[in-house]
């Protein structure tokens, strides 16, 4: 029988050695890793108010929430509670007389730079400043233009009234729905199916006059009383 050097048989094992140690190693799958839509080391503060275009939530720092069927938040809340936080991306609603089974599961997450919460059968809800209430109180009166007139309420829900075969009428046909107000701008939101949203600018109407306008590219609304 042949003897090999020992040489040779220590290189022929660091080889396989080598080789094994090859075979081991294995690359991270970085095609199919999830991407995820919150950061799980970075805390989201949710203590505050929450709106949806309808609905607002407040959930506040004692563990307690209130959510509301409108900006009106002097009003009876559809639902109040108690919620906690589970997990980065998720907490739960436990309103007050009900099972703890019957506890609602609210998504975090983001869209953008904003962070979203998602209740089942609900809009996603973003953060809200109840500072932009404080105009309300202003907007709230009679608006005319050419396509009709515009009545936006205190309780925030709006009566469009079309003035007959005008060119400019948001609608051909009167409705009402909910209004806001966020940065400026007054929104409409109509409850009949069908009809499209609509925004309007604020507007001061001239640099000597503090008389204000609903402005968009197709009607410009002015206060009734003018």
């Amino acid at each position: 029988m042949q003897n090999f050097p020992l040489s040779c048989c220590l290189l022929l094992a660091g080889s396989l050695f080598a080789f094994s140690l090859i075979g081991c190693q294995t690359t991270p799958p970085t095609d199919y890793a999830p991407e995820l839509t919150l950061d799980p080391t970075h805390e989201v503060p949710l203590i505050g108010w929450w709106y949806n275009g309808t609905q607002v939530l407040r959930l506040e720092d004692n563990s307690q929430y209130q959510l509301f069927a409108d900006t009106n938040r002097y009003a009876r809340p559809l639902s109040n509670g108690r919620w906690s936080q589970k997990t980065y991306a998720t907490l739960f609603l436990s309103p007050y007389n009900t099972p703890t089974s019957m506890r609602q599961r609210i998504t975090i997450a983001r869209d953008g730079e904003n962070v979203t919460l998602k209740i089942p059968d609900y809009a996603t809800f973003s953060r809200w400043d109840p500072q932009n209430a404080a105009g309300i109180k202003e907007l709230a009166t009679q608006w005319r233009s050419a396509a009709g007139t515009l009545d936006l309420r205190s309780d925030q829900r709006y009566v469009y009234r079309p003035v007959p075969n005008s060119s400019q009428a948001m609608s051909e046909v009167g409705h009402g729905g909910v209004w806001t107000l966020e940065d400026g701008v007054v929104n409409l939101f109509p409850d009949p199916q069908g009809v499209d949203e609509l925004s309007f600018e604020i507007r001061q109407q001239s640099d000597s006059d503090d008389t204000i306008e609903l402005w968009s590219e197709s009607v410009i609304y002015f206060p009734a009383s003018e």
